[in-house]
């Protein structure tokens, strides 16, 4: 059967002798609640009943409370967060765990998490509010206060709970820095307001090669946040939880990279911050690219073996003849012609040449040889190559390990390399040849100084027909990716307005 509950009313108040239908269950869940519950009229913040937590929390008995505004009783320390309060529920119709700071009986500041919701009581719109003290969480036991005063001494029971809240906050604590910094994920707080970084966790140190004094220091500086991580803090703030936001960063080495970040709004220690999680998929990104392009050269390799034999046979019988005519004096006349479409000939010869190399089924024989002499062998034919141009040679080369190469192949990316690098640039320019060796392995770097690669088509550089030639083929590069990958090599590409390097990186030696 179902009971009335009865709200406790000041006999000076015309909420005098109001009562709740209500069941039993929700009476209990009231009045026996281990969470300061409070009723209050909605329009004007009335207190209609409020449960017996009261007196821990406020240091009112109940019936101090009953029949009083929560307005006049100075209870806000803001005055205006109940109007906040207030307009919040009317757009939302309830208030989830906000913080706000309020006053007790002896005008101590304490900080409360409320969560409020509307509630209909004999025809009348009132607000059902609890109310959980997180004043421990920020100040030791009685502790000056904003104001400089200290806290009264409570009842015993009011120090026992407050001893109870300190300890379990500290526990609490003591777990989160546990799993903050053991996560093996970059991860950093962020204060929401001027994103001045709050804290970091030990991955995110080793992420990004920075100290704490690192961090602190550059804060200092007034550093402006990169626009993509700028975004992400905005975008956070808008919707409160952001999932596998990807970006891009360079690291310290100055190696670009992405990073997948996850983002959600936190209050730590009373300020609303940004919690972000981030996983590096630099070298995911960079796997899928290369399996892009070796789709692409296997697609392209199958069809140039396929093809080869049937496109060279007529075209050396055309050659051939083309040759006899050459030597004829009845074709004087169209001697010019047939030496130009020799060379036609020439040209289509090595395209289909460089398909093979494309195909991987060239038989390579790896020898440990010295870097530095096959290179130097190779120098003068750069040279001549270069001199057309008015181009000069500079090498620096450094002692390094002997590595496994196969001789034509070797020759065939080097002079690739060169003739990029030579045809990229200007009379007067310098292509520079360096051999090294790092923690990285044995490094084979030409540089030159041209106007660089178009962000355009950097991200399919090695890729078949990707060229910024007007006459080229767009194969070259290829080839030696191709050439590369049969070495254990990989190629690494640095461009920019000043021009471009490119480094083959060996395996080192076992």
């Amino acid at each position: 059967m179902e009971k009335e509950w009865v709200i406790g009313v000041n006999t000076a108040h015309r909420f005098k002798n109001l009562r709740v239908s209500s069941n039993d269950i929700f009476s209990k869940l009231f009045y026996e609640n281990q969470v300061l519950m409070v009723l209050t009229h909605y329009e004007d913040g009335i207190i209609l009943d409020v449960n017996h937590v009261c007196r821990v929390l406020s240091g009112y008995t109940r019936e101090e409370l009953i029949g009083r505004n929560v307005c006049e009783m100075a209870f806000y320390v803001d005055p205006e967060a109940r109007q906040e309060l207030v307009k919040r529920i009317c757009q939302d119709g309830y208030i989830r765990n906000l913080e706000i700071k309020c006053r007790d009986k002896y005008n101590n500041t304490k900080y409360v998490l409320l969560s409020s919701s509307i509630l209909e009581v004999d025809g009348e719109t009132c607000l059902l509010n609890s109310l959980v003290d997180i004043t421990s969480r920020r100040q030791a036991i009685f502790p000056a206060n904003a104001e400089g005063e200290k806290y009264r001494l409570g009842s015993l029971q009011d120090i026992t709970w407050r001893q109870q809240a300190k300890s379990e906050l500290n526990r609490s604590k003591k777990l989160f820095y546990q799993l903050f910094d053991n996560l093996p994920l970059p991860t950093i707080i962020v204060s929401s307001k001027d994103k001045r970084i709050v804290e970091v966790n030990d991955a995110f140190l080793a992420f990004s090669n920075m100290t704490r004094k690192d961090i602190a220091a550059l804060q200092g500086k007034g550093k402006k946040m990169p626009p993509a991580i700028y975004r992400f803090y905005e975008m956070v703030a808008e919707q409160g939880l952001v999932k596998s936001f990807e970006c891009n960063y360079r690291s310290p080495s100055g190696e670009d990279g992405s990073v997948l970040v996850s983002g959600v709004i936190i209050n730590w220690e009373g300020e609303e911050c940004v919690l972000s999680i981030g996983i590096d998929i630099t070298q995911l990104r960079r796997y899928q690219t290369e399996m892009v392009r070796m789709e692409n050269l296997h697609v392209i390799g199958q069809m140039a073996a396929s093809i080869a034999h049937e496109v060279r046979n007529p075209m050396t019988t055309i050659k051939g003849f083309l040759q006899l005519f050459q030597n004829d004096e009845n074709y004087r006349e169209d001697h010019e012609d047939m030496r130009l479409m020799v060379a036609e000939i020439d040209r289509v010869n090595e395209i289909v040449s460089s398909f093979l190399s494309l195909s991987q089924m060239n038989l390579i024989e790896l020898k440990a040889q010295s870097l530095n002499n096959r290179v130097t062998t190779l120098i003068p034919v750069i040279i001549a190559e270069a001199s057309g141009k008015d181009i000069a040679v500079k090498t620096k080369l450094r002692k390094v390990p002997p590595v496994l190469l196969d001789d034509g192949e070797f020759r065939q990316m080097l002079l690739n390399l060169a003739r990029n690098g030579i045809e990229a640039m200007t009379e007067g320019e310098t292509l520079t040849i360096r051999t090294f060796a790092d923690q990285g392995g044995i490094n084979l770097q030409v540089e030159d100084h041209g106007q660089g690669i178009p962000e355009a088509i950097l991200g399919r550089l090695g890729s078949p027909f990707v060229t910024t030639k007007e006459t080229g083929s767009g194969l070259g590069l290829a080839v030696c990716y191709s050439i590369a990958e049969r070495h254990d090599a990989r190629i690494k590409i640095e461009t920019g307005p000043a021009g471009t390097r490119v480094t083959v990186i060996f395996p080192p030696p076992a």
